[in-house]
């Protein structure tokens, strides 16, 4: 019956409701137009149960079968829907449905002893019909359901349009990066590591002359083949992704982040939110961190950004009079170790951060997330931050999803990673340093006596004072210190 139900619709709508148009490929028989009610209207009363029929595989329902035409009991179409059996009856009709359908429809559903009862109409029913359908239990869909639920199919319809098109253009894309793919030369390979292989430590990469006096904040990365100290500006960068399959490799990153961070500014805020974990919490020692591991306090973490962010949106745009933030205000930079986490935990943070990330750099405050679940990271997030760091990864799959082309799958792991700052055609291949316990606590314990006013020693041992010209440096002698 179900091929009869198919076969009938395909040519029936098809050819005399919307104008001979093919079938799609999808399978929706009601094309890509709209089937309108008055169309409907002028359907005789088994091309109506048919067109039911076929509405309520639209709906979810299955194993629909149309009765015989004579002693149906009041029934015409039977079909279930979550395990639940359905009667119903279907009503094209120019006036109004009365109550004798209920009731034919309500007897139909004992007699076959199936579930609820259901009557469709292209028309109203009369106020005694729904009184008794209350009544009795029976479900109503009247011409303004039917309308409703006709005009989410072609919404549905449009969406399936939509997703085609811009599967399509993904392709088309991917073809042509292939096409244009700059091949990597053989002493760059990515299968081969960064730096000759050896291991960075802190005192190769982190030197004050990397550090301006511009307010800017500067992520020491590592070097690259030649041995060059590779940077960034998170200012110019605004936020980035970090991607890897190790915990052990992105906490390290992120420790160097943060290090670059404590050391290398001097008028910031850094939040720290941890999913897995508390290997960051040792930088709450210090009073420009704020560490939390818990879903509660991130949450109100996150809500506080964009509160902030919109007080200096409006500063900035002029609204406010009274001035909530002073011109000069603290960057705020925001370090989550696994956003992907934090998202499946409570998904409404989401557009949360897909506000900061795309209104926090404008008035200071800047991004950086990590994850090891590349695959599970929304399009908008990575439409909103195009600047990726990408450690190694289990497959090229997964590589593709992070910097939009394969490579970090040959990575040698430990410290090596691709980064793909803003413009870059092809990622750049970077050994990061290895961040030891100590350097963290020597970090740490600089910054606080930078934020306290204390004083740091230079490497003779021999004590000066922080002032506007020399602060920054008097925060990193002691901790740049070169090992003999």
């Amino acid at each position: 019956m179900s091929s009869d139900i198919d076969e009938y619709l395909n040519n029936y709508i098809q050819e005399e409701i919307i104008g001979k148009r093919s079938v799609p490929a999808n399978g929706n028989s009601f094309g890509s137009s709209i089937i309108d009610l008055p169309k409907i209207d002028k359907m005789s009363g088994k091309e109506f149960e048919k067109f039911c029929a076929e509405l309520l595989k639209w709906e979810g329902f299955s194993s629909i079968s149309i009765t015989k035409e004579s002693g149906d009991h009041g029934v015409d179409v039977i079909a279930y829907k979550a395990g639940i059996s359905y009667a119903i009856q279907c009503k094209r009709h120019k006036k109004s449905i009365g109550n004798k359908a209920i009731q034919e429809v309500y007897t139909g559903r004992a007699i076959y002893k199936l579930d609820k009862a259901l009557v469709i109409t292209n028309n109203d029913f009369s106020s005694q019909a729904i009184d008794d359908a209350k009544k009795l239990d029976v479900e109503l869909w009247d011409r303004k359901t039917l309308k409703a639920r006709i005009k989410r199919l072609e919404n549905e319809r449009r969406r399936e349009e939509a997703e085609e098109q811009r599967k399509a253009e993904r392709e088309k894309r991917e073809e042509e990066r292939e096409r244009k793919k700059i091949t990597v030369p053989d002493e760059k390979g990515f299968d081969k590591p960064a730096y000759g292989g050896a291991n960075l430590h802190v005192e190769d990469v982190f030197h004050a002359s990397i550090y301006n006096r511009n307010n800017d904040i500067r992520l020491v990365l590592g070097k690259d083949f030649h041995g060059n100290d590779i940077i960034t500006s998170l200012v110019n960068s605004q936020n980035i992704l970090l991607f890897g399959c190790s915990i052990e490799e992105i906490y390290n990153m992120l420790h160097c982040f943060a290090l670059s961070i404590l050391v290398g500014a001097t008028n910031y805020n850094m939040y720290v939110i941890e999913t897995n974990g508390y290997d960051m919490g040792i930088y709450k020692d210090t009073t420009v961190v704020e560490h939390t591991n818990s879903m509660y306090e991130a949450t109100s973490m996150i809500y506080r950004v964009v509160s902030e962010i919109k007080q200096r949106l409006a500063i900035k745009a002029g609204i406010y009079t009274k001035s909530v933030v002073q011109p000069d205000c603290s960057r705020i930079i925001i370090l989550i170790e696994d956003f992907v986490d934090l998202f499946r935990q409570n998904g409404d943070l989401e557009q949360e951060v897909v506000f900061i990330a795309q209104n926090g750099s404008n008035v200071g405050v800047h991004l950086i997330m990590a994850t090891q679940n590349p695959g599970f990271t929304s399009e908008q997030i990575m439409n909103c931050i195009p600047v990726r760091a990408c450690l190694k990864v289990s497959n090229s799959q997964e590589s593709k999803i992070a910097l939009g082309d394969t490579g970090a799958e040959l990575l040698s792991g430990m410290t090596d990673f691709l980064f793909k700052g803003k413009n870059m055609g092809v990622p750049m291949h970077i050994r990061a340093p290895l961040i030891s316990d100590g350097d963290k606590l020597k970090a740490i314990k600089c910054t606080k006596d930078f934020f306290s006013g204390e004083l740091c020693e230079e490497p003779n041992n021999e004590k000066i004072k922080l002032s506007t010209q020399n602060e920054k440096d008097g925060k990193f002698l002691f901790f740049l210190k070169r090992k003999k």
